[in-house]
C-alpha cells in the first residue's frame, strides 16, 4: 500500500513541476539576452549573463569581455569609436584571447575588425572576427575567432 502512494505522490509532484509556467530560470545566464557568441578555430562558444560586460578603462577604452570557463577574451575599443565597423590592430583597438596557457592579441601581427551596431552609456552590441597571435611564448600559435556576436552591458 505504501508503495502505491509513493508511486501516485511522485507521479504527482512530477506533473506538477513539468506544467509550472514560471520555471524558466537558466543556471549562471539570467534571461537578460547579454551573450557573446562566437567560433573559436571553427568550434561555436558562447558565454552569456554574468560572465559577458563591458567596462570603461582610465585609458579610454571600452573592453568587451566574454568569459568561457577557463577561457577569456576581450575587445578593446578607444571609447570614441561609436557605431560603425572598426580595426583591431594597434595599441587601442585590439582583441585579446586567453586559451588557459597563453595570451593572443590582434595586433601582435594578427587582424581583425568590430563592427558596433548599437551603442549607449549602458549596453553595447555587435560582431566581430579576429586572428590573434601569441607574440612572447609561442611565436607561431595562433587562434583565428569567426561569427563573432556580442550583445553586453556597462559593469
Amino acid at each position: 500500500m505504501r508503495i502505491k502512494i509513493l508511486t501516485v505522490l511522485l507521479a504527482l509532484f512530477t506533473f506538477a513541476a513539468c506544467n509550472r509556467e514560471d520555471d524558466t530560470t537558466t543556471t549562471n545566464t539570467g534571461n537578460s539576452g547579454y551573450a557573446v557568441k562566437v567560433k573559436i578555430d571553427g568550434k561555436l562558444t558562447e558565454a552569456s549573463g554574468v560572465f559577458v560586460y563591458f567596462t570603461k578603462s582610465s585609458d579610454n577604452t571600452n573592453n568587451i569581455y566574454g568569459i568561457f570557463g577557463g577561457k577569456s577574451m576581450y575587445i578593446s575599443l578607444d571609447a570614441s569609436k561609436g557605431v560603425g565597423t572598426h580595426q583591431l590592430t594597434d595599441i587601442k583597438n585590439y582583441a585579446y584571447y586567453n586559451d588557459g596557457t597563453d595570451g593572443l592579441r590582434s595586433d601582435f601581427g594578427g587582424s581583425g575588425e568590430v563592427t558596433v551596431t548599437s551603442k549607449t552609456d549602458k549596453e553595447m552590441k555587435g560582431t566581430f572576427k579576429f586572428v590573434a597571435k601569441d607574440k612572447i611564448n609561442n611565436p607561431t600559435k595562433t587562434v583565428t575567432m569567426t561569427e563573432g556576436e556580442f550583445f553586453v552591458q556597462f559593469r
